[in-house]
């Protein structure tokens, strides 16, 4: 609390913040961001809603690029850490596995993306889960590492107030204790033993006392007598930090008539532990300890750390007055006589808390100057990490802004390839193709499990495994992109291929196999995909052309007029599913969209809704032809993927959705009109080849530059 409290008053007045200048939007002061009204927050938020929904249609004439009379790489909002870019920032920062981004509030999505900082507002909520998120990785990675304890005390070299030393023992002759400090650096269960004998006398055998910090844990009727000593172990919860063992003889006896003496003879005590304890990593705490106060100062060894930490935090270097600043916080736990440790955590957390970590800082020279300009390596090197990895730079991106050479289009080149064959660029396939392609539905999907007792939530993971092993493929391959329609070829594992009904690969993780020539080939037949366009009990014509012209073609249909209803989903034993559809497509304000989203859905009925290839529907034969208001016709889902594959569309598509992923905002009318229409020349005159249409946009003028708002 201590750290929470200083921190967050030292950042509320304006400590921290004051490295940052220029103007910051605030995503939440309005609904209108710096490239216009801002969209629909729904996943499926299309940026050309106008577009002609047709799959075969001509497309708009592509611009020349003489129609640019301005290359405006546009000005992004002030970019928040999404809730994957958070977690796996953590991930590289820390050296941790927890996600505490998990406990963050959902990010909301636009255009189709949850990494649109147009739409990813700040609350009071999420600045209460970065406080909690801050104080649990300062403790963890400044955690010292465990000391096991291990150490016996001899009784006769400890001594006592009471008894007298015996040779190896100590004679306690009347009641009292052995007694001795320890101290334990850890939390944990520890083991503790005393070896003893009694001599016997009265009625009962001595009675000993294990104890700690004066609280008894075990009790013992010492029975064993000189000739054969007892060893006895009790296992108790130590808390980090000192304590006292002893041993108690608590019922003495004498009797002089007789001769007889009750005593407690005792050898040694141990303790050894903890047990069951997870050792921190020494490395981790290492990785920011870089340096001992004791060889210099406290304030000399906090700026080196804090120097290196806050470099890889922030994605740049720190200036003098953002150092001074953090030694500050760290001297308020100094001053208070708190060890280097606590001063150090009050810095980290301090830089944890700053926007320049929460936040992708860019800073322009002039607020009022709109005239576009690069933006600088450090801001560069940030841009291509969180677009292929979903995560801070690494150390190699980071020397080369450091001197001023990544933005050299051959080394950005280089880059762009080293970083998509590195296994931090799963990121771009779960988080862009996730998000483009639905993969990140199947989580959230329920089919009905008496109409399809074969779905399972591990048939959901094979699917979107399969998916994802085939899109990674594709990004650093030779193999034109637009091959995805209609690719010979997939990654299955035996539960998929048994759901599939395909010869098993012989895995429990996906493989690539060969697919042999028929329907079930390419994106559009992958049960990933077909599940998500589905409803719970039934197939969706509507669902599966929609995601076809929203998501491949970008040329996502109106928005149903108010009062129309779906079909019923109670089903009509009398009329098959796509009868019913033609009924209600029959309608003069719904045939407009319907005739042309429905025949690409019909064209994938032999799919049912959990992927399954099926003959009938229900008692009816499954028809999948599909036919245009043009005439133009095409049979099941192998024609329909022609049709979309020789669709201009598809590569405009591709090249806009990666676009708007990679800058994290919505096109703006000169982006539709230049810098996407260029992109896409590029791609095709590069076969279509999804590395090259990368490498071409990070190193485009809208992802190497911006410009001020202006006033």
């Amino acid at each position: 609390m201590f750290l929470r409290g200083v921190a967050l008053t030292a950042l509320a007045a304006g400590g921290l913040m004051g490295c940052l200048s220029g103007s910051i939007d605030d995503p939440v002061d309005s609904l209108v961001g710096p490239n216009g009204p801002k969209p629909s927050t729904s996943p499926s938020a299309s940026p050309s809603p106008s577009a002609s929904p047709s799959p075969t249609a001509s497309p708009s004439p592509t611009p020349s690029p003489m129609a640019c009379t301005t290359n405006d790489p546009g000005r992004p909002t002030l970019h928040r850490l999404n809730r994957a870019e958070y977690d796996n920032t953590i991930r590289d920062l820390f050296a941790e596995d927890i996600t505490p981004g998990t406990e963050f509030p959902p990010d909301d999505h636009g255009f189709g993306f949850d990494n649109n900082a147009d739409v990813l507002a700040t609350s009071p909520l999420l600045f209460e889960k970065y406080e909690s998120a801050a104080d649990l990785l300062v403790a963890r990675a400044l955690e010292r590492p465990v000391i096991r304890v291990d150490q016996r005390f001899e009784a006769e070299t400890v001594g006592s107030p009471t008894g007298a030393s015996a040779g190896d023992f100590w004679n306690l002759y009347t009641n009292g204790a052995i007694s001795t400090p320890v101290t334990v650096t850890a939390a944990g269960e520890y083991e503790i033993t005393a070896r003893a004998y009694g001599q016997q006398a009265g009625p009962a055998a001595p009675i000993m006392e294990i104890r700690v910090d004066n609280r008894v844990i075990s009790t013992v009727n010492v029975t064993q007598v000189a000739a054969s000593p007892g060893v006895f172990t009790v296992r108790a919860m130590l808390t980090a930090g000192g304590h006292t063992l002893s041993v108690e003889f608590t019922n003495d006896f004498y009797d002089a008539a007789a001769m007889a003496d009750r005593n407690l003879f005792v050898d040694y005590l141990t303790i050894a532990g903890p047990d069951g304890v997870v050792a921190p990593d020494p490395a981790k705490r290492a990785a920011i300890m870089i340096c001992d106060p004791t060889a210099s100062s406290n304030e000399v060894c906090a700026r080196q750390i804090f120097t290196a930490f806050g470099r890889k935090a922030w994605r740049r270097p720190l200036v003098a007055e953002e150092l001074d600043r953090l030694v500050a916080l760290a001297k308020v736990a100094w001053d208070e006589r708190d060890p280097f440790d606590v001063g150090i955590g009050l810095g980290i957390q301090g830089i944890m808390l700053s926007p320049s970590f929460s936040f992708r800082v860019e800073i322009d020279p002039s607020i009022t100057d709109t005239v576009p300009h690069a933006i600088d390596d450090h801001e560069l090197a940030t841009r291509l990490s969180y677009f292929l990895w979903s995560s801070m730079p690494d150390r190699t991106l980071a020397d080369l802004a450091d001197r001023g050479e990544l933005s050299r289009p051959e080394i950005t080149a280089q880059q762009v390839s080293r970083m998509l064959r590195d296994p931090k660029a799963k990121a771009l396939t779960d988080n862009f193709a996730g998000q483009w392609l639905y993969t990140r539905k199947l989580a959230d999907v329920a089919p009905d499990y008496m109409l399809f007792p074969g779905w399972s939530a591990d048939l959901g993971a094979s699917m979107r495994k399969e998916t994802e092993a085939f899109f990674g493929t594709f990004l650093t391959s030779d193999v034109s992109a637009l091959d995805m329609i209609d690719a010979d070829f997939s990654f299955l594992d035996d539960r998929l291929a048994r759901h599939y009904g395909l010869p098993l690969p012989g895995a429990g993780e996906p493989r690539r196999v060969s697919l042999p020539a028929g329907a079930r080939r390419g994106l559009l037949t992958q049960g990933s995909v077909l599940t998500v366009t589905s409803h719970a009990r039934r197939t969706s014509p509507v669902k599966r052309g929609k995601w076809v012209l929203e998501q491949i073609l970008c040329s996502a249909p109106p928005a149903p007029p108010p009062g129309v209803e779906g079909i019923p989903e109670v089903v009509n034993p009398q009329a098959s599913l796509r009868d019913r559809f033609e009924a209600h497509r029959s309608a003069d304000r719904c045939k407009g969209c319907h005739s042309t989203m429905d025949p690409i859905g019909f064209s994938l009925e032999h799919f049912d809704a959990i992927g399954s290839w099926r003959e009938k529907d229900g008692a009816f034969d499954i028809d999948d032809s599909a036919e245009l208001p043009n005439g133009e016709t095409w049979q099941g889902p192998e024609g329909l993927a022609q049709v979309i594959k020789n669709d201009p569309r598809l590569s405009a598509c591709m090249t806009e959705k990666l676009f708007v992923y990679a800058l994290g905002r919505g096109p703006t009318a000169n982006d539709k009109a230049c810098n996407i229409p260029q992109l896409d020349r590029e791609f095709t005159a590069d076969g279509h080849r999804l590395e090259a249409l990368v490498t071409k946009l990070a190193q485009s003028p809208a992802f190497t530059q911006r410009k001020a708002e202006g006033n």
